[in-house]
């Protein structure tokens, strides 16, 4: 009895271990704009085209068609649910339920970003205007514009390469844009994150639903 006992224990030891290496794999996230976007998760050896979505047969499309429903009219509620928590806690409780949001939003994307590792972010841009002072200018805003967030990513992410080219193209008849990154995180980390942040967002959400029924 003992032995089997043993045997059970190693058994789950080894499924919780395999687990937790599955968790530990990172997932991929693979961008890339070159007239058309194009988004591919990637974990282990599956990839799946997210973006652009894969169209549907015409089978599909007429099975989903017959079963589609007409709309019921939902009954009119009597009072708005955002006017009773107003009548409830005022506006000085709207603004804290706000505040609780923004900074449960806050504190998982900056957990997240702690995590995220970006293999590879090239951007190259050649901006072109009406004419030559219109394309200056937006040449101007873009930089001004562009320059600050690869910054910022570069201070708060682990970013390994990067390649930015902006130019202006004066002599040129239109804009080209190509965009390409890869992005991965392990699930470990923002499943932790995420776990925190869903009972963080469930505690206000019974708060608010106790003030509702009131």
């Amino acid at each position: 009895e003992r032995r089997e006992n043993m045997t059970a224990l190693y058994i789950i030891v080894g499924i919780l271990l395999f687990i937790f290496l599955l968790l530990m794999i990172p997932v991929s996230f693979r961008f890339r704009y070159d007239g058309e976007p194009e988004l591919i998760l990637q974990y282990l050896f599956v990839r799946i085209k997210l973006v652009p979505p894969k169209e549907k047969s015409e089978k599909q499309k007429n099975e989903s068609k017959k079963s589609e429903k007409p709309k019921e009219k939902k009954p009119e509620k009597k009072e708005n649910n955002l006017k009773k928590l107003y009548k409830k806690r005022g506006l000085d409780g709207l603004f804290e339920i706000l505040s609780d949001v923004i900074s449960i939003i806050k504190d998982t994307s900056t957990k997240l970003i702690k995590h995220i590792v970006i293999k590879k972010l090239k951007i190259d841009l050649l901006i072109v205007g009406e004419d030559a002072g219109d394309t200056a200018m937006k040449y101007g805003y873009i930089c001004s514009a562009l320059y600050p967030a690869v910054s910022f990513i570069d201070s708060n992410m682990k970013l390994k390469k990067k390649q930015i080219d902006i130019e202006p193209g004066f002599t040129e008849k239109e804009t080209k844009i190509f965009a390409e990154t890869k992005v991965s995180i392990r699930p470990w980390f923002a499943l932790g994150t995420i776990i925190s942040a869903a009972l963080r967002g469930i505690k206000l959400i019974l708060g608010i639903k106790k003030d509702m029924e009131v």
